[in-house]
Order: structure tokens, then sequence, then C-alpha cells
């Protein structure tokens, strides 16, 4: 039949879809040529017999048939656009996108040209962002780790340890080993506080398992307050390894480390926050280092004590489950030094909370193990209501109304332990100090009345001291204000409660005051309290 003659067949194969038929056609024309047939002649039976292969999904074949009509025709677009394809469906993406590329710009109306050059080029980009990110943590932790590196370059690797962790990477941070890198970096001599404080805020954050880093990390602790927290994977493996590490040589790491961040507010914070994610209350130096940094660090006082607020919140959810807490050195250190902190009462007050109602619960503990709260708190609080500082006065008495609650069977027991707390709730009463700290004073005072009110015994004394006067004195105060009204819904609850006594008593109230108008009052006020 002759090469053209095959050809023209083996076309009429392929407008049938007759793929493999045309191929033997071309292969038998590709056969028959001799020395005389034109070169561009046998160029097209290669790049028709390509196409064959490409639709037999042989691309090998197409390749080679495709390199071949080139090196004949090194201008033919179809053969250019075959092996670009061919190539692609080898895996050879580099180079089918070269010939895609050459294809577009030679003819730019060639779409599906264009379209797989586009294609290959984002595939391409996406797959070396991919590499990129897999590599990072390890050169995130080799720039940790760099004894030569900058710390400039250091503190944007820490940057970029928080950004990888808010993606949802921090299982890959940690099995690159990036928090051990952290940790050694933040605990080394040279290391600038700045630097430091950089490092623990990004170990906060892989261990805290948070998905944002917007809020101050203290106000992010303490959204979990009151939460049964579930941690991320990552997080707990996060955990447990900055526990192991801190308590490495009998917590001789975490001194270290606590002594490396002394006299930085910003790092003493970060630890403090840290601690909250791995420590526990029985672990002595760790209550011990975030006493001192109560004590000597002013700017820290706010992280210290949400981190003191996690750490016993996370026993009490654990419920019985959970070690019974043991009133240690290093425990009483803390209530003693949170007792002088002024500015913070919403987490002073829910830290006296948690310690005394978890060491108040002797339940399950063995004999040896049971705590007379009473007893500690009372010691631990007379200080403080004998104290002539108004803010310190404060405080003792916030102590107060957590102990009377944590133990309310006893509340009237424990206010006649001692001469001091009572003197100390009728003073708050009967002369409060001007201004704010008078009011929560007298806010404090007031609770305390209201959880022992309900033994006659008590209140038996408290008429014959002239509490009812009291009382009745402190409702007459005229500042006003929503931390006021509150003090007076509490002392109407306490006359409430006076007035079932006995006939006398009632009467005596009843005369005194309008006692239906007081008594609707303070059930709005704590309606309203409620709603907010």
């Amino acid at each position: 039949m002759g090469p053209l003659a095959r050809k023209e067949a083996g076309n009429q194969f392929c407008k049938e879809g007759k793929w493999h038929e045309a191929a033997v056609e071309y292969t038998k024309g590709l056969d028959e040529c001799d020395e005389n047939f034109p070169p561009d002649q046998r160029g097209l039976l290669l790049a028709n017999r390509s196409q064959c292969w490409l639709k037999l999904s042989d691309f090998q074949k197409g390749l080679d048939d495709a390199n071949a009509c080139l090196e004949l025709l090194p201008e033919h677009v179809k053969s250019l656009f075959r092996r670009a394809t061919a190539l692609e469906m080898l895996g050879r993406e580099t180079e089918a996108l070269s010939d895609f590329a050459r294809v577009a710009r030679v003819d730019p109306g060639n779409r599906p040209a264009v379209e797989a050059a586009q294609r290959l080029r984002a595939a391409m980009a996406r797959r070396s962002d991919k590499l990129v990110e897999q590599s990072l943590p390890a050169r995130l932790a080799a720039t940790l780790r760099a004894p030569t590196a900058q710390e400039e370059v250091q503190r944007d690797a820490c940057d970029k340890v928080r950004a990888a962790a808010l993606r949802g990477e921090a299982s890959s941070l940690l099995s690159h080993g990036v928090l051990e890198a952290l940790l050694a970096l933040g605990d080394a001599e040279k290391t600038s506080p700045e630097l430091r404080q950089a490092c623990l805020r990004s170990l906060c954050l892989i261990a805290s398992g948070r998905e944002r880093d917007d809020l101050e990390a203290a106000d992010a602790r303490l959204q979990t307050q009151g939460k049964v927290e579930t941690p991320t994977a990552s997080a707990v493996d996060a955990r447990s390894r900055l526990r192991a590490a801190l308590r490495d040589g009998g917590h001789g790491a975490l001194r270290r480390l606590g002594r490396r961040c002394k006299g930085h507010g910003g790092s003493v914070s970060q630890l403090a926050l840290l601690l909250s994610y791995c420590q526990e209350p029985e672990d002595e130096a760790a209550l011990e280092l975030l006493a001192e940094a109560l004590d000597d660090e002013a700017d820290a006082s706010r992280a210290v004590l949400a981190s003191l607020n996690a750490i016993f919140d996370v026993r009490r959810q654990q419920g019985s489950s959970g070690k019974a807490v043991v009133f240690s050195s290093g425990l009483r250190r803390c209530l003693e030094v949170a007792l002088h902190v002024t500015d913070q009462q919403e987490l002073l007050h829910g830290f006296l909370a948690e310690v005394f109602s978890l060491l108040a619960d002797n339940n399950d503990r063995p004999r040896e193990l049971q705590v007379d709260v009473p007893g500690i708190g009372l010691r631990l609080l007379e200080p403080f209501l004998q104290n002539q500082d108004a803010l310190l006065l404060r405080n003792g008495l916030a102590g107060l109304a957590c102990l009377l609650a944590s133990r309310a069977k006893d509340a009237a027991l424990i206010l006649q332990m001692s001469a001091v707390p009572l003197s100390a709730v009728l003073n708050a009463l009967a002369r409060p100090v001007p201004g704010p700290e008078g009011r929560d004073a007298q806010g404090h005072a007031a609770e305390c009345l209201l959880l022992a009110a309900s033994d006659a015994r008590t209140r038996q004394r408290w008429i014959e001291g002239g509490g009812i006067e009291v009382i009745l004195g402190a409702l007459s105060n005229t500042d006003r204000g929503i931390r006021r009204e509150l003090v007076d819904a509490k002392l109407v609850a306490v006359l409430a409660i006076m007035a079932a006594h006995s006939k006398d008593v009632r009467d005596e109230i009843f005369d005194r005051v309008d006692f239906m108008m007081e008594l609707r009052f303070a059930v709005d006020v704590a309606g309203d309290s409620a709603k907010a």
C-alpha cells in the first residue's frame, strides 16, 4: 500500500476511535518508509502514532514517538502538546509544564495547553508549600537550638511556632523536638528576658491547645475556669513532656527556670501560666515558685493568681477521682501571699474558694489526711481580719466568707471559735471604711452573717450583742450603686432569717423598717444580679 496509504488508513481508524488498529497501520507505514521518504511525512506518521499510544494509555510509547517526531519537526505543536501530556502522566510534571507553557506561548488560543499549564503551576506550588510546611518544624527546632543564631532570628522562630500551633500543627512541632528546643533556649543563661518570654509564650500556646492567640494569656486561661476542659491529643502530649522536663532533677529544672525569669514580669507571667498546664496541687516546687512570684513581681500578680485558680480548679473538677489536697507549706505560703494582693479581687476570691472547698472535702480522706479547715482558715485569716489597712481587711473578710461557705454547716461554729471573725464582721458593717473597699468589706461581712444565720444560738448572740441595730444601721447607708445594693440585699436576707427567730425580734424589725419593701428590693437586686 505504501506509507502514505497506510497513513490515510490509520487516520480513518482514528476517526472511528479504533486506536489500536490505527497504531498498527502507522507502524506498517513507518516500516515501509525507505531512505527517500520525506522526513516531514515520517514525522507525521510518528506524531499520529503518538496520539494512538496516549489514547491507549501507553504513555512511555507516546512519549517516545513524540520525541522522535520533534527531532524531525522541532516546531510541531501537536507533538509538543502530546509530549507534555505523556510527561505529566508519567509524573514528570516540571518537564510537562515546560512543554505546555511552550505550546501556550506559540498558540495562545490553545485552551487545553493554557489550562494545563495553569493547573500544573498551581499543583506544584501547593506541593512546594506543603513541603515547606513539613520541613518548617525541623527548621524551627534547628534555629532555636543554634548557639550562634541572632536573637531576632530566634524570636521570629518563636512567632512561627505560635503560628504553626494555631494552624493545628502542634503534633508536628512536638515530633520534631520544638518543645524541648524552646525549653532549652528559655533556660539558657545567655538568653535575654524578652526572648525567654517569647519562648515561654510559645510553650503556653502549644500546651493550651488553643486555636486563638488574640487574648492575653491570663485572660485565655481564665476562659477555661469552671469548665470541663477536653485538651487535644497534642496538648496532652505537650503537658506530659513539660511535666517530666520541669520535674527533672527533683524540680531542679523548674527552680532554675524560675531564677532565670526573676525580675522580668513578662517572663514570670508566662512561666506562671505555663505551670497551670503541667503542675498539680502536690507540686511543692511549683507552689513555692508561684508564691515567690506573687510576692516579688507585682506585674505578674494577675497571671500567678490565674495559674493558681486553674491548678486547683482542675483538681476540683476531678471530684472523687482526684487526689485529696493536702495543706502543705507551699500552699500555706501561696494563701498568705495571695491575701496581700489588693488589686485582683475576683481572682483572689476564686482561689480562696477553690482551696477552702477542696480542703474541706474530708469525705474520701483517710483519717491521717483529714484537714482541720476551720482551725487552719482562722489562723490564716485572723491577722487580716484585725488589720487596720482597709484593703487587707477586705481580703480577710473575703477569705472568711469563702471559709464559711466551704463548711456551711459549721459556719456558726467557726464564728464562735474566736472573737476575731465576728468582731471583724460587725465592725465592717457598723463602721465601714469610705469608698469601694468599704462597700466590698460590708458585702463580704453580710455574706458571712448570711451563711451563719441559720444557727439559733448564733442568732441569739447577735441579738443580745446589738446585731439588729448594726444591720439596720448598715441598711440606712446613703451610699448607692450596684455594689451597695448587693450589700443591702444580703443584709435584708439576714434580717429575714432573724425575723423568724422570735416574735419579739420580728416585731422589732417590722417596727424599725418597712420590711416588705426592703424584701421586694432584695429580690429585685438578686434577680438583676443573676441576669448580669
